[in-house]
């Protein structure tokens, strides 16, 4: 089973730094992402976002804490970024 956390929260450097050291030492890394996401004001949980390999429209619909929740995903080429934050 696979389950995706997602926090939203500022911390200082010295806590990154504690929670780097933390998984560190208590977990096992998979992989490595650059993401750069971009949150509208608006009813449904709509964002835009450039990773490593592409740019998205991305739409979570429902509740944050619903059991399961429908995404659409509308991918493009990783350099589409602007044009995508120029539509919204």
């Amino acid at each position: 089973m696979s389950i995706e956390v997602e926090i939203r929260s500022f911390i200082s450097k010295e806590q990154y730094e504690t929670l780097l050291t933390f998984f560190r030492k208590n977990s096992k890394f998979l992989e490595e992402d650059y993401q750069e996401t971009f949150y509208f004001d608006c009813p449904q949980d709509l964002r835009i976002q450039r990773n490593n390999n592409y740019s998205k429209i991305w739409l979570k619909k429902g509740k944050i804490h619903d059991n399961h929740r429908e995404e659409i995903e509308i991918k493009f080429n990783r350099d589409e970024l602007k044009i995508l934050k120029n539509c919204f």
